[in-house]
This record gives C-alpha cells, structure tokens and sequence, in this order.
C-alpha cells in the first residue's frame, strides 16, 4: 500500500487523483506478508467524507463532481502494469530507487489466481457469487426456485463466454473508490481533497468497477445500490463524456458482454 501510494504521489497530478502521504511503520512489510492484514498510517486529511455531502449536493455541482471523480478513475486505469497483465491483486514493492509491480492472488473476492483471461476470471467471480448464495440465509423460497437454474448455469454453460470479452482492457483499479472513501473540502464539497483506503488494489478488467462507477448515480442505500437520482442520465453522460476514450470502451460491445455476466455475478 505504502509503495504505491507514494508512487502516486511522485507521478500523478495530485489535483486529479490526491492520496494522503503516508509514514512508515517498522516491520510492517513483514507483518503484512505473514497475515495478509495491512496497517497503514497517514497524514489526517481534513475535510469531509464525500457519502455525507455528494447526496445533498444540486444537480449542477454534481455535474462538476463526477467529472472530477472521472479524472481520478482515469489516472488510475492509466498506471503501467507488468506484462503480460493478470488479473489479481495488484502488489506494489518498493526495489531500491524504484517501485516494481507484481500480480498476486485476489483477496478482494477470494478469487485465487492471478489468472490470465477475463473469462477465467469471470467464471472464478461467478462461481464465487454462487457459493456465497448458497451459503446465504433468509431467502429460502427464492433458492429453491431459482438456485438449481442458476447451479446448471454455472456448472455447464460459463463455457459460453464469448471471446470478445479479451479485449475489454486490464487496468489497475482501486477497488472501493467509491464516495465513501473520498475526502473532499468542509467549505466547496465539489473540491476532492484525498481517496483512500487503497487496501485493495487490483488488476483487473477496468468494466467489472461498474457498481463502483454507479454509485455515483445512485442515492445511498446499505449495498450501495439505491434507485437512481433524478437525472442519473446526465451524471453519467458528464462522467464519461470526461474521459472519452474511455466512454467509446464502455460502449464497445466486448465491456457490454463483461457487464452481461458481472451482473449475473451480483444478482
């Protein structure tokens, strides 16, 4: 976390993705890589949480918002990765002048890996949401309509992926950049002032943030999917319209076969 967040530091404009500088903590490297949990400390950024002021804003300053947050998911998907690019957890290690970049396995979603398709990790992401529905409790009758059906797909059809979702880009993502964890002005709550959190920092097909994006066109709710604000139509086009490279990948038909098959993953 700490090498990448300072690589951030040197190599990006801080308007368009700011993240909190960080102090080192003794031994932590080693600590992290025996439990897997990392610590971080890093400088109290004042301001506050974007969850808390994004709802409330007009539609005119969320107009302003979105294109802002665009920039930074652009800076993002613009880091270099190692080659050939895996999708897994991204590793960033500090080799003495330089930060080096290694692909491990997901921790996000428990997915393993890393592996070397979209559609492997597809089938892994699928299969992951079908055995957390099996475990889940409270909603019986809607498993035992509908969980055989979904078992039958995944066991027999997820072969059916078409090929054209290799060419949806492998980007490094920060996995939870939603409004909860960006801190922006206490006086202009258009103004990012840090995102953080970068515990989990990915390589992964740059279409499979979608509900992250979203969350920017939705009102709050506890999974982060509440039914759309007014107007979500223009947010969207702003956000993308921002980044227009971007917005012609989104729209191109390989992110709209992934989006098929993610959200088959989160119904």
């Amino acid at each position: 976390m700490d090498a990448l967040m300072a690589l951030i530091s040197k190599t990006v404009d801080s308007h368009v993705l700011p993240v909190p500088p960080v102090y080192p903590i003794p031994g932590e490297e080693r600590r992290q890589g025996a439990t897997g949990v990392g610590r971080q400390i890093t400088l109290l950024i004042p301001g506050v949480m974007a969850s808390t002021t994004y709802p409330r804003l007009s539609h005119d300053e969320k107009l302003v918002f979105v294109r802002r947050i665009a920039l930074a998911f652009q800076a993002c998907w613009a880091m270099p990765l190692p080659e050939p690019r895996l999708i897994g957890e991204l590793i960033a290690t500090d080799v003495g002048d330089e930060v080096v970049f290694s692909i491990g396995p997901d921790r996000h979603h428990g997915l393993g890996g890393p592996v070397s398709s979209v559609r492997e990790y597809l089938q892994a992401y699928i299969r992951s949401s079908l055995v957390a529905l099996e475990k889940q409790q409270g909603i019986e009758e809607y498993k035992a309509e509908y969980l055989e059906p979904i078992r039958d797909l995944v066991n027999n059809r997820m072969r059916n992926i078409p090929a054209v979702v290799e060419d949806v880009p492998i980007v490094a993502v920060h996995s939870d950049m939603g409004p909860h964890n960006i801190i922006v002005s206490s006086h202009a709550h258009v103004d990012i002032k840090s995102i953080i959190d970068w515990e989990f920092v990915a390589s992964a097909p740059f279409a499979s943030l979608h509900r992250t994006v979203d969350m920017f066109f939705r009102e709050p709710a506890a999974n982060g999917f509440g039914p759309e604000y007014d107007r979500a139509g223009d947010l969207r086009e702003a956000f993308w319209a921002a980044i227009p490279d971007w917005k012609l990948r989104v729209e191109s038909e390989s992110a709209r076969v992934v989006l098929e098959w993610f959200r088959f993953g989160l119904s």
